[in-house]
């Protein structure tokens, strides 16, 4: 039987994969997103709606989507631990 640590929360992982996808562009469509994360549109957008509604990501008027405004409190929280 596996570990809670190596099983991981898929849910949670799909998540973090799909922020991860903006490190090399600022906004990307959803075409993109599932492209890079191999996750379904419909999948997708149930995460990215979650995702919203906790500020991690945003939508643009064009459709395109961002990183929210959660993860710049969360790179704030993480400046004042590091700080001597």
């Amino acid at each position: 039987m596996a570990s809670t640590e190596e099983k991981g929360v898929a849910t949670l992982e799909r998540a973090l994969t799909i922020l991860a996808t903006f490190e090399a562009s600022p906004t990307l469509p959803l075409a993109e997103i599932s492209r890079r994360t191999g996750l379904y549109k419909s999948t997708l957008l149930r995460l990215l709606a979650t995702l919203g509604k906790f500020g991690y990501v945003g939508q643009q008027a064009d459709g395109n989507y961002h990183i929210g405004v959660a993860a710049l409190y969360l790179g704030g929280l993480y400046q004042r631990w590091v700080k001597p």
